[in-house]
């Protein structure tokens, strides 16, 4: 379950870069074009320490994408809803922090 914690790490700091980066105008840290790190699993703290048979029950209690389907909120669902609501919005900083599309436009008329 490390894997699970250090997943959480990445959805917080990914998170908060975004953030930061929406308030200053700045360039991101980190992008998602270049992580491979998953989103970690709708588990509860006291559920993320088990281990063996009990982890794969809590496992299967989850839909596909890793959301729990009892209806319970864990400080790690609004990790994971951080997290989409960060990818989301680091596809849009992209597109307004990037070069702009003449910028595109003048390199491909040059070649």
């Amino acid at each position: 379950m490390l894997s699970e914690w250090r997943r959480r790490l990445f959805c917080h700091v990914f998170a908060n870069d975004k953030k930061l980066l929406t308030l200053t105008g700045r360039r991101p840290a980190l992008s998602r074009r270049y992580s491979t790190c998953r989103m970690t699993l709708d588990l509860g703290d006291a559920q993320m320490v088990v281990e063996g048979q009990e982890l794969e029950q809590l496992k299967d209690a989850l839909d596909y994408d890793g959301w729990n389907i009892s209806g319970e909120v864990h400080p790690n669902t609004s990790c994971r809803a951080w997290f989409e609501m960060s990818s989301f919005r680091d596809k849009i900083l992209e597109l307004s922090l990037g070069p702009s599309i003449e910028a595109y436009d003048t390199e491909t008329r040059r070649e």
